[in-house]
């Protein structure tokens, strides 16, 4: 083989005459590859706009799906189907979390200067009226959803007001279970409760499908006692609510000093105290029953002597009725009754306590008192 030709320069001349640079010299097969230039320090990944928009969107729809499956969950329809007719049933307005949500929205949307009349709960809705100071009504109504629609109504200038703030959402639900257990059914029987001002407000239950003399109950504000309409809720002697106790005769005493200032009749039992006051604009009857419910009413005729309500000592029965049994006379839960006997004040007699037992021999029946319940006399 010939020896290859040169240039000039001493380099190969390759097929044509062209010298090949040395620099240009071409890799063989076991040579490796150029790596990739690494990203400096600093330099951020290129992230596709394309792939980025996808995920974005993705995001937002699953947000959305979320949000509507969440809203179709909380759906009026979908919770009244969930409670199946039960009043006490988690989600129900009935429940004490539920009924303080639903009343705080009321409160919101009353406007400055209106007051509240009524209450009427359902498990499906809390409708309220309120009233402005013309006497214009509105309905303030919040369904299961907890969405609220008020609208105008008509007119009351009559009706007493409730503070909102006054009414603790836990009492419903409480008095509900109280009458459902007193008419021996289940709550799929409950219809409504309602509350309405009158000098005291007091809650009224409403059972369905039951016999007719357990289908109305009626309790006190704070839900003391759950009794039928009339019906005296029950107290013996110093018991619990008894108004013979000093604490509990004493508010009964100022719900019978709003409606007149002199008392001339005065009866007072565990269950009930009854009064009949002259007041300005005329004479009263005044009933306080054991759970503080006040009923108010016009007397006729006259009184042959008062005394004014607030000469009355509270304690006065109490410390009576403990003296008598510590002297060995009737135990305190025999006493049934006790009345303020009164004479014209020329008689110079002055004013006492006849305080009669129950189921006891007649010669320990009738005790007496004086006005601050200090001397105690036996049977004569």
């Amino acid at each position: 083989m010939s020896e290859q030709e040169r240039d000039a320069f001493g380099n190969p001349l390759t097929e044509g005459g062209a010298a090949t640079p040395a620099s240009a010299a071409v890799p063989t097969a076991d040579a490796p590859a150029p790596a990739a230039e690494p990203d400096g320090p600093g330099r951020p990944r290129r992230v596709p706009v394309g792939l980025l928009f996808v995920v974005i969107a993705l995001a937002v729809t699953g947000v959305v799906l979320w949000q509507a499956d969440r809203d179709a969950l909380d759906a009026r329809q979908v919770v009244a189907r969930e409670l199946d007719g039960h009043a006490l049933a988690d989600r129900s307005l009935v429940r004490e979390a539920n009924l303080r949500r639903a009343l705080t929205l009321v409160g919101a949307e009353m406007r400055p200067g209106e007051e509240l009349l009524s209450v009427r709960i359902t498990p499906v809705e809390v409708s309220t009226q309120v009233r402005d100071e013309n006497g214009n009504t509105r309905l303030i109504e919040v369904d299961l959803a907890f969405a609220v629609d008020a609208r105008d109504w008509s007119t009351d200038t009559s009706s007493t007001p409730i503070g909102l703030d006054a009414i603790d959402p836990g009492v419903p639900q409480r008095v509900a279970r109280e009458a459902l257990r007193h008419a021996g059914v289940d709550d799929t029987h409950l219809d409504a409760i309602s509350l309405s001002g009158a000098d005291r407000p007091s809650w009224h239950v409403t059972l369905g499908d039951v016999r007719i003399g357990n289908q109305t109950w009626t309790a006190d504000l704070a839900g003391v006692a759950v009794t039928r309409p009339g019906e005296l809720p029950p107290a013996r002697g110093l018991e619990g609510g008894s108004l013979m106790r000093a604490a509990n005769l004493a508010k009964a005493m100022r719900s019978v000093a709003r409606a007149g200032r002199r008392v001339g009749h005065l009866r007072v039992a565990p269950q009930l105290v009854d009064a009949d006051v002259k007041g300005r604009d005329g004479l009263r009857s005044v009933r306080v029953d054991a759970a503080q419910r006040v009923t108010v009413g016009d007397r006729p005729g006259a009184l042959p002597a008062t005394i004014a309500v607030g000469r009355v000592p509270a304690a006065a029965l109490e410390r009576a009725i403990t003296a008598i049994a510590r002297r060995g006379g009737p135990p305190v839960r025999r006493v049934d009754y006790a009345v303020l006997s009164l004479a014209p004040a020329v008689s110079g007699i002055p004013p006492s306590w006849t305080i009669v037992y129950a189921r006891v021999p007649d010669r320990q029946r009738t005790w007496r008192a004086s006005l601050d319940g200090r001397s105690v006399e036996g049977p004569r």
